[in-house]
């Protein structure tokens, strides 16, 4: 089984051991048989590749061992090489992709009052869903709406990215300090559970998006068919037809936000009065998906190794005395520590060479 908590010997450690032991049998039968029918190897080649084969077996046990020694942070010197885990600075994890930060309400701060409102934030939603990591600022509760949250998430889900949404907000009055994070079809989950409108406009929407697909382009319409009010509203438009399976996101605001008769829920639009994201509704909504595991890059080394090991989720927040900085991924922090475990070696050698 693999130790997510392991970079060189990503497995149990009891397989390291087992390995060399099987190693060592093999190499061993597979002499002795060459040795009594081919009278290979000579006595001169019997001291090398013996020395070469319990090296090999010794692999995974020395990779397992330094795995074992990060783990602990302990200090380990063979013959003027040493490996000191007790001095990792993970804050000079270079990540490439930063978070990218969302306008407020998706670029919209007030009430969207028709289809036109709806089509403006489709910029931002590209741009959102174009990349790794967007940063959700709920402030003190007013820049958010739930409302918002949920097409953003729809539009996410339905592209496959971001693949992680950061929420930070006003904390002990500390702006931008780290409330979580969390996988984006677990927010749109999350929602949708929370109340029986939001699942129901967000059903229809997905049902008007298909239809929209079908039968929005009048140019392949079969002759004939008369389109339901609630997909003529959007099949009259072009750039809601251009939009492909991308309109989604425009219809879901569209319908939440404005009361169409016939085609909006029966309590009309959902965002009046709107559903404000505090830290409240937000711990409410996401409470069992809300990753909160942070390392803080103000603490001691050791103490940032031992909270980045400890944590199970795929990414890693990094904070400063609360406050969010980045999120990099476990395997960009895995690699970090790699690059230190080899780098440390090299640079002792290096200071022993300028010493002498």
């Amino acid at each position: 089984m693999r130790n997510p908590k392991d970079v060189l010997w990503p497995f149990n450690r009891a397989l390291a051991v087992l390995l060399a032991f099987v190693t060592w049998v093999f190499f061993a039968i597979l002499f002795a048989l060459l040795d009594r029918y081919a009278g290979w190897p000579d006595k001169e080649l019997r001291a090398p590749l013996l020395y070469a084969v319990i090296g090999l077996g010794l692999i995974p046990l020395a990779l397992a061992l330094l795995d074992f020694a990060a783990s602990r942070r302990a200090v380990v010197d063979i013959r003027g090489f040493k490996f000191d885990f007790s001095h990792v600075d993970l804050g000079s994890v270079n990540v490439s992709a930063r978070s990218f930060p969302l306008p407020d309400n998706i670029g919209i701060t007030g009430a969207i009052v028709s289809d036109t409102s709806a089509m403006q934030i489709i910029q931002v939603l590209q741009q959102a869903t174009a990349n790794e990591v967007v940063l959700i600022n709920i402030k003190d509760g007013h820049a958010w709406w739930v409302t918002r949250l949920l097409a953003l998430s729809a539009g996410a889900v339905r592209a496959g990215s971001p693949k992680a949404m950061v929420f930070v907000g006003m904390k002990q009055n500390t702006d931008g300090s780290y409330l979580g994070w969390a996988e984006p079809a677990a927010i749109l989950n999350a929602i949708l559970d929370d109340k029986s409108e939001y699942r129901v406009t967000y059903e229809r929407a997905v049902k008007i998006t298909r239809q929209l697909a079908l039968f929005g382009d009048p140019d392949v319409r079969p002759a004939g068919i008369v389109l339901h009010p609630s997909l003529s509203r959007y099949a009259s438009r072009p750039e809601y037809v251009d939009l492909g399976e991308a309109a989604l996101e425009q219809i879901l605001l569209d319908l939440l936000a404005v009361n169409i008769p016939g085609v909006s829920p029966a309590n009309g639009s959902l965002e009046n009065p709107p559903d404000r994201l505090t830290i409240h509704r937000l711990s409410e909504l996401c409470e069992r998906c809300l990753y909160l595991d942070a390392v803080d890059l103000n603490a001691p080394a050791k103490d940032q190794l031992s909270a980045f090991l400890d944590s199970q989720a795929p990414y890693v927040a990094l904070v400063r005395q609360g406050k969010y900085e980045r999120l990099p991924k476990r395997e960009v922090g895995e690699r970090f520590l790699l690059h230190q475990m080899l780098a440390q070696p090299q640079q002792a050698e290096r200071r022993g060479i300028r010493a002498k």
